[in-house]
C-alpha cells in the first residue's frame, strides 16, 4: 500500500516548482529539472501529483493562496509609483493612470517569464518601460 501524502511536505514540494519554474518558465516543464533542483527523483513529485498536467494546475491554484488577499506592499505599489511620477512633474490623475499602466505591463513581463523561459527578452523589456515613463516627464 503506498505512503499518504504529507499535505506539509506537498507544499514544501510545490513551492519548491514554483521557484524553479520562476527561474526557468513553465513553457518547457519537464518533471525532471524540478526533482533535481530538490535533490530527488521525479518518484516524489509523483507521489505528490500524479503527472505533469496535476503540477501545472497546482502551481496555477497556489497564485490563488492568498485567498483574495493582496499584500499591503503591492496594495501601495500604484501608489509609489504614482507618487514617483508625480514628483518628476507629472498631474496627479495622470500620474495614477501611468502607474497602473506601468504596473500591469511589468505584472504581464513577469507572467511571460514564467510562460515562456524568455528571460533575455523579458528582461530588456523593462529598459523600454523605463524610456516610456521618462517620455511622459520630460519638460
Amino acid at each position: 500500500m503506498a505512503r499518504p501524502c504529507d499535505p506539509r511536505r506537498r507544499t514544501e514540494i510545490l513551492d519548491a516548482v514554483i521557484a524553479h519554474l520562476a527561474e526557468t518558465g513553465i513553457a518547457h516543464l519537464s518533471l525532471r529539472p524540478p526533482a533535481r533542483a530538490l535533490g530527488h527523483s521525479t518518484r516524489v513529485l509523483t507521489h505528490h501529483f500524479a503527472d505533469k498536467d496535476a503540477l501545472i494546475t497546482a502551481v496555477l491554484a497556489a497564485a490563488g493562496r492568498l485567498g483574495g488577499r493582496v499584500p499591503e506592499f503591492l496594495a501601495d505599489r500604484a501608489d509609489f509609483v504614482a507618487g514617483a511620477l508625480r514628483a518628476r512633474g507629472l498631474a496627479p490623475d495622470a500620474a495614477r493612470v501611468h502607474a497602473t499602466f506601468l504596473n500591469s505591463a511589468y505584472a504581464g513581463l513577469q507572467a511571460d517569464v514564467l510562460v515562456t523561459g524568455d528571460r533575455a527578452r523579458t528582461e530588456a523589456a523593462p529598459a523600454e518601460l523605463c524610456a516610456l515613463a521618462d517620455s511622459w516627464t520630460r519638460a
